[in-house]
């Protein structure tokens, strides 16, 4: 909000185990239209680890439903105003989920994964979801609504999933979407904090479980859903 009220044209949200190892220009902060990659494509999802390189990884809150399902390679290059919401990848122990790191990482060491600084940023087409989270993401004035993040009655580990996705489906509604970037930022998690001192407080598998199914529930529901005038129930 300060932020805001002090006339900033652009937010960089992000983490405290994060660090930029390169500058933000990797984002376009440019208002003038210009050539994107825009992704082609009609599914309902696209995981966006694959285009940089990680085809077997996925994001935290991305459907499990949709894990494993042929990825999208087909793009147009097209001339639109530059994405107010640009998510960047992040090396090192990037952002994935409960699933993943129960089944893929060895307990006593993190992750050490790296994506494909060459592939070039793209654009979601609309009526196709990915998550972004609140590490590493680029916001332009004309988006700062998005960083709202739900009550707190949304768990902790999904309430920027949540947040996203309604993002995403407001944006389209004028014009707008989200581009996803190369990495510009090394995430080192600290270890002791988040797998030792707060391990009790983590919810349960199946708590995860129950967290995670929302994701896909969310995704399919929220293109049917229709804005309603003032003082009228919205229609799902």
């Amino acid at each position: 909000m300060y932020a805001f009220q002090h006339g900033a044209k652009y937010i960089y949200d992000t983490d405290d185990d994060n660090f930029l190892q390169y500058d933000l220009s990797g984002f376009q902060a440019a208002q003038e239209w210009s050539s994107h990659l825009v992704l082609v494509g009609d599914n309902l999802t696209s995981n966006p680890y694959a285009h940089f390189g990680q085809s077997t990884m996925w994001p935290r809150g991305y459907p499990l439903e949709r894990v494993g399902a042929g990825a999208e390679r087909r793009y147009s290059i097209c001339d639109v105003a530059p994405p107010p919401v640009q998510q960047g990848m992040v090396d090192g122990d990037p952002d994935v989920d409960a699933v993943f790191r129960l089944t893929r990482r060895r307990k006593s060491q993190p992750l050490r994964l790296s994506f494909d600084r060459a592939a070039p940023p793209f654009v979601l087409p609309r009526r196709t979801f990915a998550p972004f989270n609140s590490q590493n993401t680029f916001f332009a004035a004309s988006a700062f609504w998005g960083l709202l993040l739900p009550a707190n009655s949304v768990a902790d580990r999904v309430v920027d999933i949540y947040r996203s996705y309604w993002t995403q489906r407001l944006l389209w509604l004028v014009g707008d979407g989200v581009a996803y970037a190369p990495p510009l930022s090394l995430q080192v998690r600290y270890d002791t904090i988040r797998y030792g001192v707060h391990v009790s407080r983590a919810p349960s598998v199946e708590r995860r479980a129950a967290l995670t199914g929302k994701h896909d529930t969310l995704v399919r529901r929220a293109p049917g859903w229709q804005g309603a005038p003032d003082g009228q129930q919205a229609k799902n």
